[in-house]
């Protein structure tokens, strides 16, 4: 085992404790509901259920911030000081290193890292993937954590948006779009998704088609493969099966081996027929068939429709299953 791969389960391992911390509180019986459950005005008015909201709030959202502990630090002060003195790279160093290994970092242990080393160590945001842990194809959704774009309910015809967690933060520079169905046999009728670019501003149509019988089956926006022949290490091409028009020039794309083991950030420099040509060379060799995925902030139904009655929800996809 690498260095590398230590250090990802360590970042993996950091962020699944902040995931199921956040799971514990919240779970259960809420604050608000204890307090109300007392059956006593006076008590209730005194001891107010919208604070103790707060309070249960506060600890879900702020549970990464515990890493500026002068203990809990250390996770991440120690690997600065290997980066620094041992791989001699610049500061920030866990930054650098990131770059050098091309994997991204979980979004919860990103933060922790932020609370630990301040906000000059925090890392690029091209370095940095959603909330959650990634789930098997037909398993539940549910309980992964995962940001969840917006779901579409079909309707007599026509499909109802609804917007859940809406844009990725900006500490996040995309993400792939993982579309999966709560319902069983959906079918998807020309649906056109709006999808918004990396600057934030400009948006792109990507046709998608969403035809499962199965329930939980999952789908990614514009996902491409890479061609005959892959793509080597240490070279800045990528030929790509089909047609390349939701990639975009300037924009960064993650490449994922088929079995989703293994993944890489990488910018697009220029495109070409079925040729990506990235900013820098490729750190993993990747094998024909292999996954490259277009990487976006947000998504919106400009189109089209599904079934009715049935449910098509939009996520942001993380990278990997997050192990503890």
């Amino acid at each position: 085992m690498s260095v590398s791969t230590t250090w990802q389960g360590l970042v993996d391992r950091i962020a699944k404790n902040i995931q199921s911390s956040q799971e514990l509180f919240a779970g259960g019986t809420d604050s608000w509901t204890r307090t109300d459950a007392a059956g006593d005005e006076t008590f209730e008015n005194r001891y107010k259920g919208i604070n103790r909201t707060a309070c249960d709030s506060l600890l879900i959202s702020t549970i990464s911030a515990l890493w500026s502990n002068a203990v809990l630090k250390k996770d991440f002060v120690d690997f600065a000081d290997y980066c620094h003195l041992d791989l001699a790279l610049a500061s920030p160093y866990i930054r650098n290193y990131m770059v050098l290994v091309g994997w991204r970092m979980p979004y919860e242990a990103a933060e922790a890292l932020a609370a630990a080393q301040g906000s000059a160590a925090r890392l690029l945001s091209q370095h940095v993937f959603p909330k959650g842990t990634l789930v098997a194809d037909e398993a539940d959704p549910a309980s992964a954590g995962m940001h969840e774009f917006m779901r579409l309910t079909g309707t007599a015809g026509a499909s109802t948006e609804l917007v859940v967690d809406g844009v990725l933060p900006t500490t996040i520079k995309g993400a792939a779009i993982l579309a999966v169905n709560t319902t069983a046999g959906i079918t998807a009728t020309d649906v056109v998704l709006e999808c918004t670019l990396q600057d934030r501003l400009t948006t792109i149509d990507v046709s998608y088609d969403h035809d499962q019988a199965t329930i939980y089956t999952q789908g990614i926006v514009g996902v491409g493969a890479v061609g005959v022949g892959g793509a080597a290490a240490a070279q800045k091409d990528v030929l790509v099966k089909t047609a390349i028009s939701q990639f975009t020039d300037g924009e960064w794309v993650l490449l994922m081996k088929a079995d989703r083991s293994v993944a890489e950030v990488a910018q697009i420099n220029s495109s070409d027929t079925l040729t990506l040509t990235m900013e820098s060379n490729l750190i993993n060799s990747w094998l024909e068939d292999d996954l490259i995925l277009p990487l976006f902030i947000d998504v919106a139904l400009k189109s089209g429709s599904i079934s009715d009655a049935d449910v098509l929800r939009f996520y942001a996809l993380p990278d990997r299953i997050i192990a503890q």
